[in-house]
C-alpha cells in the first residue's frame, strides 16, 4: 500500500523536523552556556516523545527495597572513578523494540562483579532473563524489575553467556539450561533509597551500580553529549520508568556527573552512555533505586 506509506514518511519527516528545530534551539543556547548538554539526532529522532516513552517500561517493585548497604563517609572516596578503565564493563548493547532495559540492567552489574572477582569479563544473555521470568503477560510490553531480575538468576543457579544464549528483542520460551550456566549468584544489595552518598560509596568501592532513572523527557531522548540536566525529572519511584548502570562518576566543566551506562546501542549519548548530573538533589532519580549483586562467580 504506496499510499499509506507515503502518508507515514510525510508524518515521520515532520516529527524528524520538529524534533530537529528542537535539537537547533538547544545546541544553540548550549554555544551561550544555558545547557550544560547537546542534543543531537539518533534512532529515536523520527519518534513523537509519546512514541519513544513506550518503550520505557521498567516496573519497580518498591517491596524488595530493604537497605542491606551502608554508608561510608564520601570524604575518603576518588573524586573521579570509571570502571571501564579497568576492563570491567562490556561493550554497550542495544535492547531494540524491548522493554527488557531491567534485564540489561541486572545483566550488566552481574558482568562487571563478576570481572571484579575473577578478572575475566564475560558478556551474560538477558534474554534468559527476559524469557524465564515469567510476571505475566509480554515482558517486552510491561517491563519487569532490577531487583527480581536478580533474584532469578539466583534463583535460577546461575546465568548463561550471551554467546550461548543469543539475546533477541522479544520474549521467547525459557531455555535455561543449568549445565551451561557461566556465573552464579548468591545474593542482592540494596543501597540506601534517595542518597546519592551512598551510590557514590558503592560505586566507588563495590563497582558498578544498577539504577533507574526518570528518562522519559525529550531531552533525554535526544541527548548527545555532556553533563544532562533536565529540571522537570522526577525522582520518586513512580517517576523511573529506564534501568540503567552507574560505572562511575566525576566533573566536567564544573559540573559534577554520574557516568551511566545505556543499553540503546552506542549512536545514542556518547558511545552509548550519558552523563547525568550528580549531587542535583537525586535528580532524575538516580540515587532511588540502586541494586547491585553479591556472591558473584
Amino acid at each position: 500500500n504506496g499510499f499509506g506509506g507515503e502518508v507515514e514518511e510525510a508524518e515521520r519527516r515532520q516529527v524528524f523536523e520538529a524534533n530537529y528545530a528542537y535539537i537547533k534551539a538547544h545546541n544553540a543556547e548550549a554555544d551561550n552556556g544555558v545547557h550544560t548538554f547537546r542534543l543531537g539526532v539518533n534512532q529515536f529522532a523520527d519518534m513523537t516523545n509519546e512514541e519513544y516513552r513506550k518503550q520505557l517500561t521498567l516496573r519497580l517493585n518498591p517491596s524488595l527495597l530493604n537497605v542491606t548497604f551502608a554508608e561510608i563517609p564520601v570524604g575518603a572516596l576518588a573524586d573521579t572513578v570509571d570502571w571501564r578503565t579497568k576492563k570491567v564493563v562490556t561493550h554497550v548493547k542495544n535492547q531494540g523494540q524491548c522493554g527488557s532495559c531491567f534485564a540489561f540492567s541486572a545483566t550488566d552489574s552481574i558482568e562487571s562483579q563478576y570481572a571484579i572477582a575473577t578478572g575475566k569479563l564475560v558478556e551474560l544473555a538477558p534474554s534468559q532473563i527476559v524469557d524465564c521470568i515469567h510476571s505475566g503477560g509480554d515482558v517486552c510490553q510491561t517491563g519487569g524489575d532490577t531487583v527480581e531480575a536478580i533474584q532469578l538468576v539466583i534463583k535460577e543457579g546461575g546465568i548463561e553467556k550471551e554467546s550461548d544464549y543469543p539475546y533477541h528483542a522479544r520474549m521467547g520460551t525459557c531455555q535455561f539450561t543449568k549445565s551451561k550456566k557461566a556465573v552464579s549468584v548468591t545474593g542482592t544489595h540494596t543501597l540506601q533509597t534517595g542518597q546519592e552518598a551512598a551510590l557514590q560509596n558503592a560505586v566507588s568501592t563495590v563497582g558498578p551500580i544498577s539504577v533507574a532513572i526518570d528518562a522519559s523527557h525529550q531531552s533525554f531522548q535526544l541527548y548527545d553529549s555532556g553533563v544532562y540536566v533536565e529540571k522537570a525529572c522526577k525522582k520518586n519511584l513512580e517517576g523511573l520508568d529506564h534501568a540503567v548502570l552507574a560505572v562511575g562518576y566525576g566533573t566536567e566543566d564544573g559540573e559534577d556527573y554520574w557516568l551511566i551506562k545505556n543499553s540503546w546501542g552506542t549512536i545514542f549519548g556518547e558511545d552509548g552512555y550519558i552523563k547525568m548530573a550528580r549531587n542535583k538533589n537525586n535528580q532524575c532519580g538516580v540515587a532511588t533505586y540502586g541494586v547491585y549483586p553479591t556472591g558473584v562467580n
